[in-house]
This record gives C-alpha cells, structure tokens and sequence, in this order.
C-alpha cells in the first residue's frame, strides 16, 4: 500500500505541468500471505487515486451508491457478485458505479460463474451503455432514495432511470411534478417497449412492469 501511494504521488507531480494529464488509479488490496484473501477498501478511499477498483463485500451483494469522490470501476476479478449476476450490471450503473467484466470468452469455461451468464453480462454492459448514451449522464446522480427499489439514477424533474430486481413486484418513485414520458425496458430479452404518459403532482407515483422477469423504467420530462 505505501508503495502504490508513493507511485500515485510521483506520477501526480511528475505529470503536473503537462498539458493533459491521466487519470491514476489503485486496486484492490488483498491479504494473501495467510490465505485469507481478506480485502480492505479503506485504503483505497484514503488513497491520492484518482480512480480505484474496490473488491468483495460490500459490492458483490448490494453496491454501495458512489458519492463522486473517486470513480469507482468495480471489476469481477475482485468482486465476484452474486449469482445471478447480469442484473449486478444494472445495480453498478444506477449507482454510479462503472462494472467491467474480466471476461473468460478466450480461456475457456470460467470456474466462478458460467459461460452464458458471462455472456448476459456482456449483454446487459450494452444495455447500460445505451442508456447512458440516450440520457444526460452527466446531469444525474446516483438516488436510492427516490425510488421504492433504491437503485436509481435522477435529475430530479427531468429524467429518471430506476431498476427492479423482483420480477412481478410495483414499486415507487417520488416525481417531481410535471409530466413524463414513459418507457419500459426488458433486460431479459432486450425489448423497449411504450409506457405512455404519467403526470405527477410531486411525490410518489405508483409503477408495475408489464412483463415478468427484472425491469427498468425509463422517465423523460415532456
């Protein structure tokens, strides 16, 4: 650890009077010698990175939401979420967290997980991405308090993205008031589909997929 520090630091000044300079980041530390694979991440926050790749609890079960300090890059070789883990893509996006997958595609049947759930999250990192594309990123911020499912991303009154791990369970989203736009999204199989309009008096309204299987909504303010 002080080691990475000290390199962090060295290529911070040695970069300084560039006219550009890279973004450094640190991994996780593990605790090999006694076998334990133990993992602290606390060194990774107190570190001078600017980006850092956090392993194991709490981010394999239920990713903690990114409070923009750092930019949090949660990689599968750290971390190893729980199975199912192509929703695990959505829950990292929705809360601003960036997952990346150390893919296995050349390296036969990976041991930790199966070739077509690696092959989903695959897929769902090209969902994410859509959406990322199609919303103003830059403009939302990771919300868990705003929707009954806490994985969602908000510029509160303009867009909305929220995720729902249960399949066939409503949920709830507090709307700033206005009307919007309504779409749905089938991770499952990969469909949009129209949800019409909602117009909200402020607070929360009240939504259901229309397919079995997890789902995210998208809100756009018309």
């Amino acid at each position: 650890m002080p080691w990475q520090y000290h390199f962090i630091r060295f290529i911070k000044k040695y970069e300084a009077g560039n006219p550009k300079q890279h973004p450094v980041g640190m991994t996780a530390v593990f605790n090999i010698l006694d076998g334990s694979w133990a993992t602290d991440n606390r060194v990774l926050f107190a570190s001078p990175a600017d980006w850092i790749c956090p392993g194991l609890d709490p981010y394999k079960d239920s990713p903690p939401v990114a409070d923009g300090k750092k930019v949090i890059i949660a990689d599968v070789d750290h971390i190893w979420p729980t199975a199912p883990h192509r929703g695990w893509i959505w829950e990292c996006s929705l809360r601003g967290i960036q997952p990346i997958l150390m893919d296995t595609y050349c390296y036969g049947k990976p041991e930790w997980t199966s070739n077509d759930e690696q092959k989903a999250m695959r897929t769902q990192m090209g969902y994410t991405l859509d959406f990322a594309r199609k919303m103003n990123l830059a403009a939302m911020t990771p919300r868990p308090d705003l929707a009954s499912t806490a994985y969602c991303l908000a510029s509160p009154g303009v867009e909305y993205l929220i995720y729902q791990p249960k399949t066939g369970e409503g949920f709830s989203v507090q709307l700033e008031a206005g009307k919007y736009r309504c779409e749905w999204f089938d991770p499952t199989k990969g469909a949009t589909s129209a949800g019409g309009q909602v117009e909200s008096a402020g607070g929360a309204q009240q939504f259901k997929a229309p397919f079995e299987g997890d789902a995210v909504l998208y809100l756009k303010a018309e």
